[in-house]
């Protein structure tokens, strides 16, 4: 989020399509594509000119609902960004370790440059692993098999009072002080929700309001699955851990 006009257009846009899920007008899937295809990044695009007119074409391109079309480049543009040859070399390691130590960001810092970042990579459920069993067979055993509760486990009391949640764009901006973690299914992570939530003023209010409104909606209301599924979706995910297999999602 390095070009102030091209990121408070996304952030308008990225605003306007929380505030139809709240309404109901649309699911929640086009927050995750909408960041996903206008965000991707292009190998050829470097100046905030050309960084400028990409974003600007692919929001024509989202106006006019085409899609397959935004997909299809976003796909094309991800394949080009290879890991270069020449980022395992030392010189690497100290340039991308004292980026984080710049940023504040010493627990990863110290993680990367001790070769403990790529510990916590997702992997396949088919995967076999030491000992011959797969993830998936690994995964199964650390779960308990379910049994239906005894009646004496319920309460039988009547239910409270329901109080409606007040969330407030004072909350989210708090939070977005507090935000961690890497990249989800938007390939957004918690360094580019805080840019959007608060770097860039009356466009990062507009944002900040908005997720505040489906906060509410949310914790208030009854909504559709349907239409909020991809927020709430279980995406269950083995990461190796060396050693071990811990399940996140």
């Amino acid at each position: 989020m390095k070009n102030w006009l091209a990121s408070r257009l996304i952030i308008k846009k990225l605003a306007k399509e929380i505030q139809n899920v709240t309404a109901g007008t649309s699911r929640s899937e086009r927050i995750f594509v909408l960041c996903t295809v206008i965000l991707q990044r292009e190998k050829t695009v470097n100046s905030s000119k050309d960084i400028r007119r990409t974003v600007t074409r692919r929001m024509d391109l989202w106006t006019e609902e085409k899609y397959e079309e935004l997909v299809t480049e976003a796909e094309r543009c991800d394949r080009q960004m290879k890991i270069h040859p020449d980022n395992d070399t030392e010189e690497h390691k100290v340039r991308i370790f004292t980026r984080l130590i710049n940023k504040g960001k010493l627990r990863e810092g110290t993680r990367w440059i001790t070769d403990r970042a790529n510990n916590g990579a997702p992997l396949q459920p088919n995967t076999q692993l030491e000992g011959g069993q797969t993830v998936l067979e690994i995964l199964k055993n650390k779960h308990p098999q379910q049994e239906i509760p005894g009646h004496e486990m319920f309460l039988n009391d009547d239910l409270p009072t329901l109080v409606d949640v007040d969330i407030t764009e004072g909350h989210i901006l708090k939070v977005a002080h507090k935000l961690k973690g890497s990249a989800g299914p938007s390939g957004t992570d918690a360094e580019a929700w805080r840019d959007m939530l608060l770097r860039f003023g009356a466009s990062s209010r507009a944002l900040r309001e908005a997720v505040a409104d489906l906060t509410r909606s949310l914790a208030n209301s009854i909504v559709e699955w349907d239409k909020i599924k991809a927020l709430l979706a279980r995406r269950g995910v083995a990461i190796d851990k060396k050693p071990g297999i811990r399940p996140i999602g």
